[in-house]
């Protein structure tokens, strides 16, 4: 039950989401330590035709390549501002999916009980009434032999109804 509990638990489900989704932050965060690249190639094709003069016809064929490397060195405590920030909050979304873990663990257990304690308590009143159905039989016995009084049957039938 406890396992069926966990698996299906929306709100577990939802701290797990909650848990990638920070873990994703610090990893976004920390990717601004990191040197970036960017990178571009370009190629230009022209044809020239002249239908009059077949020697003029020209092919030219250009390419550009262009490549930058940047690498912040400086930024007076942003950057690790930001990484403990999402550091933190990765440790809260860890924190939110143990509370919710044991919630419904908690949950999970207290309706256990709940059942065992309501099956309990069906047993006792089934031999309760037994109990009392058999002090009525006895009483109404002891009456017919002169033994007991009207008032001990009558407080036997009230325990018994």
């Amino acid at each position: 039950a406890v396992d069926l509990a966990l698996c299906h638990n929306p709100r577990v489900q939802v701290a797990w989401a909650s848990i990638k989704i920070q873990a994703a932050a610090l990893g976004e965060a920390s990717a601004a330590w990191l040197p970036t690249v960017n990178g571009s190639i370009s190629q230009l094709a022209t044809y020239n035709r002249y239908q009059d003069a077949r020697t003029m016809n020209t092919h030219g064929v250009g390419r550009t390549m262009n490549a930058s490397l940047n690498w912040r060195l400086l930024d007076f405590g942003g950057r690790a501002a930001n990484r403990a920030a999402a550091q933190q909050l990765l440790t809260a979304a860890l924190a939110g999916h143990d509370a919710s873990m044991q919630k419904a663990v908690v949950d999970v257990i207290g309706s256990y009980f709940d059942v065992q304690n309501a099956q309990a308590a069906r047993v006792a009143r089934t031999e309760s009434a037994e109990l009392a159905e058999s002090t009525l039989r006895a009483s109404r016995q002891r009456l017919a032999r002169g033994v007991a009084s009207r008032a001990d049957v009558l407080q036997a039938e009230a325990a018994w109804a």
